[in-house]
């Protein structure tokens, strides 16, 4: 509750985005109280990866955040002396996705500053680096450490389901290949690939693209003498990514 400005790092591909968007919707639809929400002006998730730095880039993040937000800008102030005031009086949270690229600080502590009520969460690959922000520091899905018998049994599969990043491998490949199964064959090279990855999510998502192509150990080879091998070639990815 005392928190205003959150920012969670990490470096690209962890997954800061998606998880900015599971807590937009989560916190959009939590209310310990039916008849008092948490945030009861709303919830409003902002990507900005598409802005690029700009002399008048306080005015742009203002008509971006106003856009976002309803308000309609018209008069003689500045954009962000309308925004300010519009938002002086609201209970809401702002999330600001992709912001490593722009210098937002200043324009985040006139809104922090401006209303006692409003919350900012960014996503980022570095801190802002200012007063009252807290951190959280995304790091990769989890990755098995132990080093796997010659004969991998029953058990071994069972603990190696046990980490997010051989799960997210299985259902990507699946989602390619329906009919691929973690087993005896398979649960070495998958596992050296997550592994060689740092259980990064599109790392291992990209990885995943590759197994109607080559075979897993060959995957694990290229991966060990090139990363620049897993480079997306999906028409819709990001192109901060």
């Amino acid at each position: 509750p005392a928190c205003r400005l959150l920012t969670v790092t990490g470096m690209g591909g962890v997954g800061k985005s998606r998880l900015a968007l599971r807590t937009a919707h989560l916190l959009a639809g939590y209310s310990g109280n039916a008849q008092t929400p948490q945030f009861p002006d709303g919830v409003y998730y902002i990507p900005l990866a598409a802005l690029e730095p700009h002399p008048q880039l306080e005015h742009l993040l203002a008509t971006t955040v106003a856009a976002a937000l309803g308000i309609s800008l018209a008069g003689a102030a500045t954009p962000t002396t309308q925004l300010l005031t519009a938002m002086s009086e609201k209970v809401l949270l702002l999330i600001l996705d992709n912001c490593e690229h722009l210098p937002v600080a200043a324009f985040i502590n006139q809104l922090l500053q401006q209303s006692q009520t409003v919350k900012v969460l960014v996503t980022s690959r570095a801190r802002l680096n200012v007063r009252g922000e807290q951190l959280i520091r995304l790091a990769g899905l989890t990755i098995p450490t132990a080093t796997l018998p010659a004969q991998v049994t029953n058990d071994d599969l069972w603990r190696l389901n046990d980490h997010s990043a051989i799960r997210l491998f299985v259902q990507s490949v699946q989602a390619i290949l329906p009919d691929f199964t973690l087993d005896a064959t398979t649960a070495a090279p998958v596992t050296q690939i997550c592994q060689l990855l740092h259980g990064l999510p599109l790392g291992i998502e990209l990885a995943a693209t590759w197994v109607h192509l080559l075979p897993l150990p060959e995957i694990v080879q290229e991966i060990r003498q090139n990363l620049y091998f897993l480079a997306s070639t999906q028409l819709d990815a990001p192109a901060h990514q």
